[in-house]
């Protein structure tokens, strides 16, 4: 058995999260919610997005304030490489 707890603190701006819609696809976040006493579903659905701010606010094109950057550990690029290499 496996557990991992993630807390973070929010922000205090106006970003509010998204919750799921099964009809349209989205990478998503779950978590139970074992709060509500509807015994059928416990698991929330959340859209995995980001609160992107302009530099610019008054540009209609502008870059971000904040960039997002994703880093890959060397296991991971090297399973990517082998992947690649295959044809995938």
């Amino acid at each position: 058995m496996r557990l991992h707890y993630s807390l973070s603190q929010l922000s205090n701006n106006n970003y509010q999260p998204r919750l799921a819609d099964d009809r349209v696809g989205y990478f998503l976040t779950a978590y139970q919610d074992l709060s509500t006493d509807d015994s059928n579903d416990h698991f929330m659905h959340y859209v995995n997005r980001w609160n992107l701010e302009k530099q610019d606010p008054n540009a209609e094109i502008s870059p971000p304030k904040k960039p997002i950057v994703f880093r890959l550990i060397m296991p991971s690029l090297l399973n990517i490489v082998m992947l690649l290499k295959k044809g995938y």
